[in-house]
C-alpha cells in the first residue's frame, strides 16, 4: 500500500506569519482567513496612530502656552492704577506638559503591544491553522460554561 502524503500545507509558515504581522499587523491574519481578527487588529492600529498624533498635538499646544499668562486688570477695585497688573495663572504648567507627554507614551506602548500581539497571534494561528476546533461560551448571571470541541 503506497504511503499517502498529507497535501495540506498552511498558506503561510508560522515564522513568516510572525514576521509579517510584526511589521504589518493583521496581514498574516488576512492570509490565514482570519478576517475578523485582522480587522480588529487593524482598528487598534489605526486608533493608536490617530491618538499618537492627537496627543502629540496636545503636547505641542501645552508647550507653546507654557509661558503664557492673561492680564485680568490694570486697576484695583477703587479704580487706582496698579504698579503690577493682575495676571491669571497660565493655562498650562509643567505638570500639564508632563501629563500630555505621558499620554503620547501610553499610546506608543499600545501600538507596540498591538504589533507584538498580532505577531504572536499570527504565529499560533499559522501553527494551528488546520486544527478544527470550536469554542463556545454560554451561561447566565450565576453560571458560566465554556466548552471546546477539537477534532483530530
Amino acid at each position: 500500500m503506497p504511503v499517502v502524503v498529507d497535501t495540506l500545507k498552511p498558506p503561510i509558515s508560522p515564522k513568516a506569519a510572525f514576521l509579517r504581522s510584526l511589521i504589518f499587523p493583521g496581514s498574516a491574519q488576512n492570509r490565514l482567513g482570519r478576517n475578523k481578527v485582522a480587522a480588529g487588529i487593524m482598528a487598534v492600529e489605526a486608533m493608536s496612530i490617530a491618538m499618537i498624533r492627537e496627543s502629540g498635538a496636545d503636547v505641542r499646544e501645552a508647550r507653546r502656552q507654557l509661558g503664557d499668562s492673561l492680564i485680568i486688570s490694570y486697576v484695583d477695585d477703587n479704580g487706582n492704577k496698579l504698579p503690577v497688573p493682575i495676571r491669571e495663572r497660565r493655562r498650562f504648567g509643567d505638570d500639564e506638559v508632563s501629563s500630555r507627554r505621558s499620554h503620547v507614551e501610553d499610546w506608543i506602548a499600545l501600538l507596540i503591544a498591538n504589533h507584538l500581539f498580532a505577531a504572536s497571534e499570527a504565529f499560533v494561528a499559522a501553527s494551528l491553522w488546520d486544527v478544527n476546533a470550536r469554542v463556545t461560551v454560554s451561561g447566565d448571571r450565576s453560571n458560566l460554561m465554556i466548552g471546546a470541541r477539537i477534532e483530530w
